[in-house]
């Protein structure tokens, strides 16, 4: 029996070559379970038993417990996550500036929403349920609402889809949007190294936070009792 050589590839295989006396072959291509290129986001299930992953080719949803990867998801160059309310549809947010929504029982891509005009680099679903915001480097942030509508491919069913509500400039790509665990405030990272913050329910502006030299990431405070205007954010920086 001749030896064999096993290499690791970029594209998260493993190749398998036998090499005889007078030539070698490829025998086997072995693809791992995880992504092929750099995982962008990460998101977990409403009731924690879903993580979903996104990168540069697909998106993938992982149980738990098991560790399994339960499922593939063809997708963009997919930036930031979530799960919608129900935990039967995921939301990826792509560098092509599209909001991908996939269903998750099947797979398939239900719908692929041309939402902005550069990459989405953030994306929060309220914490009523009823919607959500995304934040793009196309400088805007844009509230949306969550629909069921009719499936073009089965009118018999309903489908999960997105609504415009509003669209509000920002003087800089926006980075990331966080709402507040009183879901009174929703925060907004720039690549000026601001944040921003608003009234959640009428978009209203709140206040400026300054004081970080790189750009900033955010997160909800815990725990959930903040004091009066304290909109209740961790800020964070690179």
């Amino acid at each position: 029996m001749g030896m064999q050589l096993l290499f690791a590839l970029a594209d998260n295989k493993i190749e398998v070559v036998d090499l005889g006396a007078s030539e070698s072959k490829r025998s086997a291509d072995i693809v791992l379970p995880g992504h092929p290129s750099d995982v962008r986001s990460v998101a977990i299930s409403h009731d924690d038993t879903l993580l979903l992953t996104t990168s540069q080719r697909c998106a993938k949803v992982w149980n738990v417990h098991t560790h399994a990867c339960i499922r593939t998801l063809e997708s963009g160059y997919g930036l930031c996550s979530a799960f919608a309310p129900g935990n039967k549809f995921a939301l990826l947010g792509t560098k092509e500036g599209n909001i991908e929504i996939h269903e998750l029982a099947t797979g398939d891509l239900i719908e692929t929403i041309d939402a902005h005009s550069d990459a989405v680099w953030s994306l929060a679903v309220h914490p009523n349920h009823k919607g959500l915001v995304t934040g793009s480097a196309d400088k805007t942030l844009k509230v949306w609402n969550f629909q069921l509508v009719s499936d073009p491919r089965n009118a018999a069913r309903r489908v999960l889809s997105l609504s415009l509500v509003d669209t509000i400039s920002m003087a800089d790509d926006v980075l990331c949007v966080c709402f507040s665990q009183d879901q009174k405030f929703i925060a907004v990272s720039l690549l000026d190294n601001t944040v921003k913050v608003y009234y959640a329910d009428t978009m209203k502006f709140f206040l400026s936070l300054y004081g970080h030299k790189v750009r900033t990431t955010l997160a909800p405070k815990l725990p959930l009792q903040t004091p009066a205007r304290s909109p209740g954010f961790l800020v964070a920086r690179e």
